[in-house]
């Protein structure tokens, strides 16, 4: 499943330009700004635990997280990361620091061209990558180039009536093809295949969304030439998100091929069901997720409790997650 599972991936980055676009109807104007969280493995939470703590300018804007992770009270590692921003506000440079178990020291620096992202470099002991955005004179992507150890990989994007149509991945001399098979009535995403174009008769893949009337992904299937392999389901409740409490840490660039579907999730997700086939095409419940929350005042949750199981294909637990424990400190 691994093959599939990547693919999947991939196809998640595509499809959020569209969902991610969508604007978020919650009121966040009286939202504060969140000081800390800590994330515990098991019921003991003063003994195995992560802490993260948040520094902010006067501007609300986000200069500095610190982490700290300890196992049996005693911190194993440290570090922090410091945020820079040119004149226009916005994000110029990103520092990570390892200081405590382990080391290491990681830079990435970004360039805009009239306020909008033209390139960001990673840099590091042991990665260098960089990425090289070009826009079409309405601001659309119409290409971007990621270049990891000297080596680039391609995407080039099309777009019909104002909706995007394809694109090109070209890696060395292969070339993969995907191409938006259609949309729903609120203009997402409904199917998108992909194929090899260095074959004649290559194998489809196609994954296909329903959404919530929020925007939400509800379930994301995938097929391998015609044949259903994996097929994703979520509940939602109809709370102010938790990724709305985190927002400000993350300053916003414009980045619009880079992200994940779950960034745009406008409630909480409450469970994730994973189901998978067997090599005799035989569907089998592979993951279960569930999630609880606590909310303040506001309706943003400030305490996740999430379990999880999986099952091997017979049916039989395979592994039982430890409970995680997440809690919100605001300012």
């Amino acid at each position: 499943m691994k093959n599939i599972l990547s693919k999947i991936t991939f196809l998640c980055l595509f499809v959020m330009i569209f969902v991610s676009c969508k604007k978020d109807k919650l009121d966040s104007s009286n939202q504060k700004l969140v000081s800390s969280f800590t994330y515990t493995v098991g019921t003991d939470s003063t003994k195995n635990f992560s802490e993260e703590k948040f520094i902010y300018n006067n501007a609300g804007q986000l200069i500095r997280v610190e982490f700290e992770n300890k196992e049996n009270g005693i911190a194993k590692y440290k570090r922090y990361t410091d945020y820079e921003y040119n004149t226009d506000s916005l994000l110029s440079k990103v520092l990570s620091v390892g200081t405590l178990g382990v080391i290491f020291s990681n830079t990435i620096s970004y360039n805009y061209t009239n306020k909008i992202l033209t390139n960001y470099k990673h840099s590091s002991s042991s990665r260098n990558d960089e990425y090289n955005y070009v826009y079409n004179t309405d601001g659309t992507l119409m290409k971007m180039t990621w270049i990891y150890n000297s080596v680039p990989t391609d995407y080039t994007y099309k777009y019909v009536d104002n909706k995007i149509n394809s694109y090109e991945k070209k890696e060395g001399l292969y070339t993969d093809k995907y191409v938006v098979e259609g949309f729903n009535n609120n203009g997402l995403v409904a199917n998108i295949i992909n194929y090899s174009l260095n074959f004649s008769n290559p194998p489809i893949h196609r994954n296909r969304y329903s959404y919530d009337d929020e925007g939400n992904i509800t379930q994301s299937v995938y097929e391998y030439n015609g044949v259903v392999k994996e097929t994703s389901t979520s509940v939602f409740d109809n709370k102010k998100p938790i990724h709305n409490l985190s927002s400000p840490l993350l300053p916003k660039i414009n980045e619009p091929f880079y992200g994940r579907i779950g960034y745009s999730e406008t409630h909480n997700r409450l469970s994730y069901t994973v189901t998978d086939t067997d090599v005799n095409n035989r569907e089998y419940i592979r993951e279960r997720l569930t999630n609880t929350y606590e909310y303040n005042s506001q309706g943003y949750p400030t305490k996740i409790t999430q379990n999880g199981t999986s099952y091997n294909e017979d049916g039989s637990v395979r592994d039982t997650r430890k409970t995680t424990i997440t809690t919100y400190k605001f300012q």
